[in-house]
């Protein structure tokens, strides 16, 4: 009997160790350009507090990763230890490979990970691959060459900006992007810059002239789709998009010499031209080098000026624009934003994210690259053995400045990676804010900070060193601000029209309730993003949206 008893009591002890040792698995794909919003809710949904939890993503940039495993416990709802594996897409792909069960590559629960996260990580992946449970599309179901069969449970979480962005070497009058003009350049490949400029100086035939280029994304990208939707191309036309064959030089110094027709994906039956990149990265990383003389090797023209123009989500608009998270063309040295039908819905200084050298015991700092340009003396800056609290003093030459306190380690290979923050002093209830600097500030554009509430944007410049916000702080104190290039109203109010509804998509089939098993997960990230998060990739769609569109690209109508 007590034999029994024992063997009875280990037999519960065995299942329940298990059960607590159990874990919940979610596999998400789809959208890059909302996946700055999802990495960080996933993360701010999650705990790592036990040994061998935390997240890893590859490369260099968390918000900009194409692979990443979160592994930790959620405890609102309970579902306890879990493990949530990430592969962004695009919103086309992620939406196909839910609707039909594709098996694609997820990393290995082997891959490392720390609680305040490890980036570079190795691309190993679990064998064998599988298929996702959730995606993030910039899309409507609809829209896709996968609209019906299943039908996916849709949940609309946010709105997502798009911008149309020239490279940086474009002629100076090539400022805005017509419907007309996007269809005759995507679709044949290039125009003269004349068309855009209205001066016969840039004309291609002229020895100054330049041939502006079309480049972007390939057919299963969510931002692709919508472009095409928006500007009237049709969203499953087919393209002429262009990509280099052949560089020079690194840094500020990086140049194309020579450019082709984007190669096939014969895997997927996709043909030269009609082509692109699968992330939003990479083409962002085009528009930042040289092109002051490029040879087509389609045409055999060159070598001669050329410029691109392409369409990108928030993110990677902005590291286009900024440098943000890449070395190409030197920090802020890069693409400009593009006016559409004559609106901007972007502009001004946003936060930097550079690549810098760091000395133990020395306030001197150097970049990887040459772009101390747009760095602000009185700016915070964080980084691995940068010390909480330290601030741009001053700004040497093109690629070192002096930091207010002296570095607490020598960065390795490849330098560190140091985020810049606007510093701030706020007062409760009150909308005046004293700053370092309002250098590059523009009134309309998003900020979020210290004291700041969500939704806030730069109401009014004061002078050199205060601006006001559009809703009251909620505190007294010294703080930091993250200035964005979004400027929302236009969105908002209906000017500005290229953009498109983010959505959760999953099946009905998806395992538990909504606080339970992987539904319950799904529902808590999605959950997240729509209240929280949204602010690291879009606007919500919330009252203060005063316009709604029923289908992509479709006509804008007031909800009043």
């Amino acid at each position: 009997m007590k034999l029994f008893k024992i063997l009875t009591l280990s037999a519960v002890a065995l299942v329940s160790a298990t059960t607590l040792n159990a874990q919940t698995y979610l596999r998400i794909t789809g959208s890059t350009a909302f996946r700055g919003a999802t990495m960080n809710a996933i993360k701010n949904s999650m705990t790592f507090s036990n040994a061998g939890e935390g997240y890893g993503y590859t490369g260099s940039s968390f918000t900009g990763a194409s692979f990443a495993i979160f592994k930790g416990t959620m405890s609102s709802p309970a579902i306890g230890s879990v493990i949530v594996k990430v592969n962004w897409s695009g919103s086309v792909a992620g939406t196909r490979d839910v609707v039909q069960g594709n098996a694609i590559s997820f990393l290995d629960d082997t891959t490392t990970v720390s609680p305040g996260g490890t980036g570079g990580v190795s691309s190993t992946f679990e064998s064998p691959a599988v298929a996702p449970d959730m995606s993030m599309s910039d899309t409507y179901q609809a829209s896709t060459k996968f609209p019906s069969t299943p039908a996916l449970v849709d949940n609309i979480v946010g709105v997502v900006p798009f911008a149309f962005v020239v490279s940086k070497t474009a002629p100076a009058g090539l400022t805005n992007l017509t419907p007309q003009l996007a269809r005759g350049l995507f679709k044949v490949g290039f125009l003269s810059a004349a068309l855009f400029t209205n001066n016969n100086a840039d004309a291609s035939d002229q020895v100054a002239g330049t041939v502006v280029y079309a480049c972007g994304r390939d057919p299963f990208s969510g931002t692709r789709l919508t472009a095409l939707a928006e500007t009237g191309i049709g969203v499953n036309t087919s393209l002429a998009q262009y990509d280099k064959t052949a560089t020079s030089g690194s840094g500020n110094s990086s140049a194309i010499t020579n450019i082709n027709v984007f190669p096939a994906d014969t895997v997927n039956g996709v043909a030269a031209g009609n082509n692109g990149y699968s992330s939003g990265g990479s083409l962002s990383d085009l528009l930042r080098y040289g092109t002051a003389s490029v040879t087509d090797d389609n045409s055999g023209l060159g070598p001669m000026k050329i410029s691109f123009v392409t369409y990108l989500g928030e993110n990677d608009a902005s590291r286009a624009v900024n440098g943000n998270g890449t070395s190409v063309g030197g920090g802020p040295n890069g693409a400009r934003y593009l006016t559409y039908n004559g609106t901007s819905a972007f502009g001004g200084r946003a936060n930097l994210v550079l690549a810098v050298n760091t000395t133990i015991s020395s306030t001197t700092v150097t970049t990887v690259a040459a772009d101390t340009v747009n760095l602000v003396v009185g700016d915070t800056i964080t980084g691995t053995g940068i010390p909480a609290g330290t601030t741009i003093s001053s700004i040497t030459d093109s690629s070192t400045f002096v930091i207010s306190a002296a570095a607490t380690a020598t960065s390795g290979a490849g330098g560190i990676s140091a985020t810049c923050f606007l510093t701030t002093s706020t007062t409760i209830s009150s909308t005046a804010v004293t700053c370092n600097s309002t250098t590059g500030m523009v009134v309309g554009q998003s900020i979020k900070g210290t004291n700041i509430p969500v939704d806030t944007t730069v109401a009014g410049i004061t002078d050199g060193t205060h601006f006001t916000l559009s809703n009251n702080a909620t505190a007294t104190s010294a703080g930091t601000a993250t200035l964005t290039n979004l400027i929302p109203l236009p969105i908002r109010n209906g000017a500005y029209t290229f953009w498109g509804y983010e959505h959760t998509f999953w099946k009905t089939t998806l395992p538990g309730t909504s606080t339970t098993d992987k539904l319950g997960m799904a529902t808590k990230f999605k959950d997240q993003v729509k209240t929280t998060d949204y602010f690291n990739s879009g606007l919500a769609d919330d009252t203060a949206m005063r316009v709604k569109r029923t289908t992509d690209g479709g006509t804008v109508l007031p909800k009043y």
